[in-house]
């Protein structure tokens, strides 16, 4: 349910908070150019999960340069979007998705002297004064992208970590602001139950392939194999077919919207950052799960803009079809 369906019932008065948290949002230059998609259960609820879709760094695989400057326009929007949340409606607490391990319980604040290194002195002062507009916000995140775009094609995961890092619009807000604190999602009780079976599996798959079975069935081609060897290639096979069940099932979106339905408590609104892949299946849990919590999603221009030219664009070419087809019989 997207939220111009909603333009009509947002003139009304007397409604909940969650409306008019709505309203204000709409009505913000900040999310003028952002597509904002909202599950709101009945008019009179006050409680709201505010997900800002994000892309964000890897530490392995082919990255364009253009992919490159599109994560960090995206960061820079983010940027904005928590000092706006900071400065509007006092939100400290952010959540963050995809958080390294050592973040994974409790509220903290990123260590920032490496990022602190690879900005220029004059930037960072600007930063730390408040002086900061989109344009150079953007600025300071493609350098930092670029740098890692480089060094992804060159370095192993475990030191191109650093360079992905820095390309982060909380981390540079924190920067400006060292009254917020971040908390990851993985860290919620309810969250490490998914990702323990998720490790627990991954560790499992690769104590077995460092088996002397699996590797005498590996020399052999996996051909002709006596049946301890076939059990254990089976055995590894159903592994990694329960792995990838669980990664594309939406059991890790219940456990962060079970996880943010406790935290509502003592944070509302809340707000958390999240891949836009998981986008889908959140919706389609709220309106199972969420029967008094708002759900709304801000989407970033950067992250929709072509998407949805390239929708409306099928959508055309498939109508101008319908129409040559029915001219055609008509004709015939």
């Amino acid at each position: 349910m997207n939220v111009y369906k909603f333009r009509l019932l947002l003139s009304k008065k007397g409604w909940g908070k969650s409306y008019n948290l709505l309203r204000t949002l709409k009505g913000s230059n900040i999310f003028k150019k952002s597509f904002i998609e909202v599950y709101i259960p009945h008019k009179n609820c006050d409680k709201t999960i505010i997900a800002l879709g994000q892309m964000h760094t890897v530490l392995k695989g082919d990255i364009s340069r253009w992919s490159a400057k599109k994560i960090a326009k995206t960061q820079a929007r983010l940027y904005f979007y928590y000092k706006y949340f900071y400065e509007n409606l006092s939100i400290r607490f952010l959540g963050e998705e995809g958080v390294t391990e050592q973040h994974t319980a409790g509220y903290f604040r990123y260590n920032l002297n490496a990022l602190k290194e690879c900005i220029p002195e004059t930037e960072m002062n600007l930063i730390r004064q408040g002086q900061t507009d989109f344009k150079l916000i953007k600025k300071i995140l493609v350098n930092l992208s670029l740098k890692w775009q480089k060094m992804i094609k060159i370095l192993p995961p475990e030191k191109v970590a650093g360079y992905a890092n820095n390309v982060s619009g909380s981390m540079l807000y924190s920067l400006e602001n060292k009254d917020i604190y971040f908390y990851a999602i993985e860290g919620e009780k309810e969250y490490r139950f998914v990702l323990n079976k998720i490790t627990g599996l991954q560790t499992e798959v690769e104590t077995l392939k460092r088996s002397s079975v699996y590797n005498n069935a590996k020399r052999k081609g996996f051909k002709n194999l006596d049946k301890e060897e076939y059990n254990t290639v089976i055995l590894i096979n159903n592994k990694i077919k329960t792995f990838n069940n669980i990664l594309s099932s939406s059991l890790r979106d219940e456990a962060t919207l079970s996880a943010l339905s406790h935290k509502i408590k003592d944070i509302n609104p809340i707000i958390y950052t999240i891949g836009m892949a998981h986008k889908k299946n959140l919706f389609k849990l709220a309106k199972k799960k969420l029967n008094n919590i708002s759900l709304i999603m801000i989407i970033p221009p950067e992250l929709w803009f072509w998407q949805h030219i390239i929708s409306l664009t099928k959508k055309i070419v498939f109508l101008l079809l319908i129409l040559i087809c029915l001219a055609l019989l008509y004709y015939i």
